[in-house]
């Protein structure tokens, strides 16, 4: 900040501000500077991606919108910032222009795991069982260790009404937990999974399992 006020025209001096701020979680401040830099020097344009990021973190898609195009101005076909344009979409419910940047981004890099990932969900919720398998399915091959990718998969094949799916569904579910078993949550949608098999007891241990671990909360109880 001093040397700010001493230099109010060094980019620089903005930029590792930005910088701070953004790994001290100040996102309204850390996007205001990275902003400023990028503005007095058109050679830090990619800078627009980084106060981005910081808007999307603020709740802010349409701002961060404007950032992340003026970014790919810089780099027209950078998939991070291809990625994060997605995001921005999405939270503004434009699902299809969202999974047509998820396209240009994976064109570029074909083992974007966080882009597989949100593309499945995406084509998962326009009812594109098969595409978001496939995605879900190289995520998983890429990350055999990342439960996210095993998650993404159950939430695709439990949408059958199929048991060999089901099945299928609860075992992701039961390998995303045994990589991760910090994720409550997923206790609830394994019990989803399991009462459309008919597995009542295991369904009901899972809701016991979450009601331990969050007692306040009521759905679970009403579910249990």
């Amino acid at each position: 900040t001093a040397l700010i006020v001493a230099e109010p025209s060094n980019p620089r001096t903005y930029y590792l501000r930005g910088l701070a701020h953004f790994q001290l979680k100040n996102f309204g401040q850390a996007a205001s500077d990275l902003g400023r830099a990028a503005s007095l020097d058109p050679g830090m344009a990619g800078l627009r991606y980084q106060a981005g990021v910081a808007r999307l973190e603020l709740g802010d898609p349409l701002a961060a919108l404007a950032d992340f195009d003026a970014a790919l101005k810089a780099r027209p076909e950078a998939p991070e910032i291809l990625f994060q344009r997605s995001v921005a979409l999405r939270g503004l419910g434009l699902s299809r222009e969202a999974e047509a940047m998820l396209d240009k981004a994976l064109a570029k890099r074909p083992d974007f795991h966080p882009a597989l990932l949100s593309r499945g969900y995406l084509r998962q919720g326009r009812g594109d069982r098969q595409g978001a398998l496939a995605d879900f399915e190289e995520a998983i091959a890429l990350r055999k260790d990342d439960s996210q990718g095993y998650v993404g998969r159950a939430h695709a094949l439990s949408s059958s009404d199929l048991k060999e799916d089901l099945d299928k569904a609860a075992a992701d579910l039961d390998k995303a937990l045994a990589l991760s078993p910090g994720s409550v949550d997923l206790y609830p949608e394994r019990a989803a999974v399991h009462l459309s098999r008919y597995d009542f007891d295991a369904a009901l241990a899972d809701l016991s399992s979450a009601i331990k671990v969050n007692p306040r909360n009521a759905d679970l109880y009403v579910r249990r």
